[in-house]
């Protein structure tokens, strides 16, 4: 896993954005993009082992749905497994470029 860690403003700002549910524990969803927001990335395999997710790929869509900036997205990029390839999720900050 690869740290790449956003500013604290933008990564204040974005906590501040997705409206957390009034529960006891947190959402899948909460837990998943703190994780990001730490400068973490994941594969579907750390989905599941961190969080128990079977599905990663709706939790990063419904979790990029939620994203008000536009300078921020969540970046997919295909790494290989041995013989197999997978997604790796992480949080890319375009107004840094």
């Amino acid at each position: 896993m690869v740290k790449r860690i956003l500013p604290k403003p933008l990564r204040t700002e974005l906590k501040e954005k997705i409206k957390h549910k009034p529960m006891t524990t947190q959402s899948q969803e909460t837990r998943i993009l703190d994780y990001l927001l730490k400068g973490y990335s994941l594969t579907p395999l750390d989905g599941f082992r961190k969080f128990g997710t079977m599905n990663l790929a709706q939790r990063i869509f419904r979790i990029g749905k939620k994203l008000k900036n536009p300078n921020v997205y969540i970046g997919k990029t295909m790494v290989n497994r041995g013989e197999k390839r997978v997604a790796r999720y992480r949080l890319v900050d375009n107004s840094q470029i």
